[in-house]
């Protein structure tokens, strides 16, 4: 009977450890678990003490830290929170090419040029016909540059045409020199009234260069083939004659308005009117 008693203390100790081991791990883990009255229900409730540090856990889909609020957004107004979605673009997904590029909301192809860069928007346009756009518009605001690099993009224009792409040039801003040469090549060519438009003589220097008559002579010959060449596109692009360009620019720049342009036959469109 004594032996009986014994193993019966020793077995009482052992249960009484076990089952304070587990009070004791449920006290931790309870410790450690935020409360369940999270920051947005301090808010609510008005305790403004308890919802100083806020616990990333969204009330719309009780997600937790790092995951919920990079989607969600809170404000407070006049004591009352508001949640919603953060504004995202509709074309986030997309991968542009550059900077320059967008398709907009009417799946028309948007390029932006301000540089005459030529290796740009022969990048959009590959990013245009992977995309099967119909309709590329081109909004120019660009003070000039290469007239070869002009060219280029105008080749590149006519490549989209010929490809049934239907290309507009729009104007907001100015387009001078190469970006007028540019401008022009549009099927679509639209202008706000108050653009400027400009064209000129070609432009050349050289620092402390030396050349000979002869040099000077065949140097002229190529200037005057060339701009014989810009000028001649150009005003096939109105309802001025070649010579009347010529004598518009002998020595001197040729600005026009937008709503001169529109006019003269070098836009198709007048924005507003």
């Amino acid at each position: 009977m004594e032996k009986l008693k014994q193993i019966d203390w020793g077995t009482l100790f052992i249960i009484f450890c076990v089952v304070l081991s587990v009070i004791l791990l449920l006290a931790s883990i309870v410790r450690a678990t935020p409360a369940s009255t999270n920051y947005y229900d301090c808010l609510k409730n008005g305790d403004k003490k308890k919802a100083n540090k806020p616990v990333s856990i969204c009330p719309q889909t009780k997600m937790g830290e790092g995951t919920c609020m990079s989607c969600h957004v809170m404000r407070v107004d006049a004591g009352k929170t508001y949640f919603g979605l953060q504004e995202v673009k509709k074309d986030a997904y997309r991968k542009y090419p550059n900077d320059s590029t967008k398709i907009d909301m009417s799946g028309n192809g948007r390029f932006f040029l301000q540089n005459i860069n030529d290796t740009s928007f022969r990048e959009s346009l590959n990013y245009f016909y992977e995309q099967r756009i119909k309709k590329v518009i081109i909004e120019i605001h660009s003070p000039g540059g290469s007239l070869f690099n002009a060219w280029r993009i105008k080749g590149m224009i006519d490549e989209a045409i010929s490809n049934g792409i239907r290309v507009e040039t729009r104007l907001y801003g100015i387009a001078a020199s190469a970006g007028f040469l540019i401008f022009v090549s549009g099927q679509d060519r639209v202008t706000t009234p108050t653009a400027e438009c400009m064209w000129h003589e070609l432009i050349t220097g050289e620092w402390l260069a030396i050349k000979t008559p002869s040099d000077k002579e065949d140097e002229a010959k190529i200037l005057r083939h060339l701009q014989d060449v810009a000028n001649s596109f150009i005003s096939g692009k109105s309802t001025m004659s070649k010579d009347e360009l010529d004598a518009k620019i002998r020595k001197k720049e040729f600005w026009i308005s937008g709503k001169e342009a529109f006019e003269l036959g070098f836009a198709t469109r007048l924005i507003g009117k």
